[in-house]
């Protein structure tokens, strides 16, 4: 039986360019990472200055409150423009 000699990891070389490439996305990672944790740190500071500030808060209640209604009009008038093209559909249909 012949013995082979199977290379261990140290034996493998790797092109430099990948060496590179890993190091840039590593480093890119934890940047990434960083700025994720920062980003949630100045989310959690604002949230508490509007509880700290109650005409803030009231403004953020008003701003929900008008973005509901809108929303509430927005499905009226597709519907109302759904229903039309359902109307002229079966006018068509019904035409001599």
């Amino acid at each position: 039986m012949v013995a082979y000699n199977v290379p261990t990891a140290n034996d493998v070389l790797v092109p430099e360019t990948l060496i590179k490439k890993n190091k840039a996305n590593a480093k890119a990672a934890e940047a990434a990472a960083a700025d994720k944790v920062a980003a949630r740190k100045a989310s959690i500071d604002y949230i508490e200055i509007l509880h700290d500030n109650a005409v803030s808060f009231a403004k953020l209640a008003k701003r929900r409150d008008l973005f509901k209604r809108a929303a509430k009009y927005h499905a009226e008038y597709k519907a109302a423009e759904r229903k039309e093209i359902t109307l002229r559909r079966q006018a068509k249909s019904n035409a001599p």
